[in-house]
């Protein structure tokens, strides 16, 4: 007859026809995975769940303002903890109240207007402000990435050119049709596609934002206003149709004006 059917057990049985019951060796308030295998409470550590953590206990909370605790794994240290702060509060032990900040900073842009001399295919600009990124625009044209680095440097001399290989293209010039139908929330999913397409791509930009490829192949995206109108946010100051510039877009204190051929 034990050669026509076996029976599978349960975790909790055991025996030729599943009528033993396997009695749990853990300690008791946790959960028993199998007769072996226990699943410990955070206060808890050892095979069976025996033994009390010194840290991270209800009584005694190291985190301050309610913050929860949760012990280092016990093979690694017995005594550290780490804990996971409330909204508001900052700090290894949730000891500091965070400041509020409403404020949202975008990224600062400034404009240097610079001309290159007659006869030459060079030109020097010195930037007094820490930056990161640096762009070229061809007057009425193109954007070149011509500077990308994570750290500023005071007293930096970079040299660099402009040239094909580093301009930001439109965005729909890079999707084809059926992308150009898509919804922006949509297409916008679609920019890393672009990046991992071509490895010579650097940037892109659309409406609302310029986009970069990163050494991944994803994009990097940030708010930047590519149909600027020269007038000096329509307060054109300059006459005879010259081109107002403000030297800070976001908190001018000076502008400049570029004159036609014939001023």
């Amino acid at each position: 007859m034990n050669g026509l059917f076996f029976c599978r057990c349960d975790q909790v049985y055991f025996g030729t026809f599943c009528n033993l019951t396997r009695q749990c060796q853990c300690s008791t308030d946790l959960f028993c995975l199998s007769p072996s295998i226990c699943v410990c409470p955070l206060n808890k550590f050892g095979p069976r769940c025996y033994l009390q953590r010194s840290t991270c206990q209800s009584t005694n909370n190291p985190c301050h303002h309610n913050g929860f605790c949760i012990p280092i794994d016990d093979r690694i240290n017995l005594h550290r903890f780490i804990c996971i702060r409330k909204e508001g509060y900052r700090g290894e032990r949730c000891q500091n109240i965070s400041k509020a900040l409403n404020k949202y900073n975008p990224h600062q842009r400034k404009i240097i207007l610079k001309k290159i001399a007659s006869g030459y295919n060079t030109m020097t600009i010195d930037v007094q402000e820490p930056f990161n990124i640096l762009f070229t625009q061809i007057p009425d044209g193109d954007y070149y990435l011509t500077v990308l680095r994570e750290r500023f440097s005071p007293s930096e001399y970079i040299q660099t050119q402009v040239s094909p290989k580093h301009r930001c293209h439109p965005v729909l010039d890079l999707f084809n049709e059926t992308f150009r139908l898509y919804e922006y929330p949509r297409l916008v999913k679609y920019y890393s596609l672009l990046c991992r397409q071509d490895s010579q791509l650097i940037c892109f930009y659309d409406e609302n934002c310029m986009c970069m490829c990163d050494s991944n192949c994803f994009s990097n995206c940030f708010q930047f206003n590519n149909t600027m109108q020269y007038d000096c946010s329509g307060k054109n100051l300059c006459y005879n149709d010259g081109r107002c510039f403000f030297n800070n877009e976001t908190g001018p204190n000076t502008f400049l004006c570029v004159c036609s051929d014939c001023y």
